[in-house]
């Protein structure tokens, strides 16, 4: 089976980011014979330091769908337009060649929102807001295809800010815990199907696909695998997405996700 997980909420705990718990059944999940695939508004450094430490190759997603790193072992395609990070292979979901941050500059002075992403704060601000420490804050910073919004706006303020992204092909995603804004044909969905078609192209026998995630930003993630399990948010609650495959599980960051793993592996026993 392939998995597809968040991360921020559901593999990692919400508060700390620790994955101590949930490290192990990600390691037996892939020695099983199955596919993971993190699937995160994390970027590639984030993603890639948590991979390192799983110590397993497997492909995943960054930026919300943003873009798709795959270890050079997945050989699923051949693209002129791919650009190579070390020894992953990039590919970029959107069209879109702008310079997101100086574009959400140029608008917040427009609209006249005082709003900070990551690009405005130095690393110990990044960590006095998120909990993160400096190494973690610095990997956060590093973003190829999306910004997050590190302030709190009220539902007005998103609103407007929405609507004038709209105008210039751009939209903002709500996550765990930030807004995300990035080009407005790029989710988690599509770059999971378009993973989803690659990995079939190289006759691997996995056609079940499963999704666990959290919060808004997973909703086209969760609509596009056969098995979707929805966790409680850091509110202690299921966020409000609808769908005809969503299975709620009461758990929420590593207790939740351990919870679907056994759930999912029954099966497999």
């Amino acid at each position: 089976m392939i998995l597809y997980s968040d991360l921020d909420g559901c593999f990692l705990d919400i508060d700390t980011y620790s994955y101590n718990d949930t490290i192990k059944y990600a390691q037996k999940f892939i020695d099983s014979g199955n596919i993971l695939i993190f699937c995160s508004s994390k970027t590639y450094d984030e993603i890639d330091s948590i991979m390192i430490k799983i110590d397993r190759e497997m492909p995943y997603i960054v930026e919300n769908g943003g873009g798709i790193y795959i270890p050079n072992k997945f050989k699923c395609w051949e693209d002129s337009s791919n650009t190579t990070n070390g020894d992953r292979n990039l590919f970029k979901v959107s069209d879109h060649s702008f310079n997101i941050f100086k574009t959400i500059k140029y608008i917040r002075r427009e609209i006249g929102i005082k709003m900070n992403t990551y690009q405005d704060l130095n690393i110990n601000q990044i960590c006095s807001i998120t909990g993160l420490n400096k190494y973690q804050a610095a990997l956060a910073k590093n973003r190829k295809f999306s910004e997050t919004i590190i302030t709190r706006l009220n539902n007005q303020e998103i609103t407007v800010l929405e609507s004038r992204l709209r105008k210039i092909n751009l939209t903002c995603t709500k996550g765990s815990r930030f807004y995300t804004i990035h080009p407005n044909d790029i989710n988690k969905g599509k770059a999971a199907l378009i993973l989803f078609q690659k990995i079939q192209n190289m006759r691997i026998d996995n056609k079940l696909t499963i999704g666990i995630g959290d919060s808004y930003n997973d909703e086209s993630l969760l609509d596009f695998t056969n098995k979707s399990y929805l966790l409680k948010n850091k509110h202690n609650e299921w966020s409000n997405i609808k769908g005809d495959n969503i299975i709620k599980i009461d758990g929420m960051g590593q207790d939740g996700w351990i919870k679907v793993y056994k759930e999912i592996t029954k099966s497999l026993k």
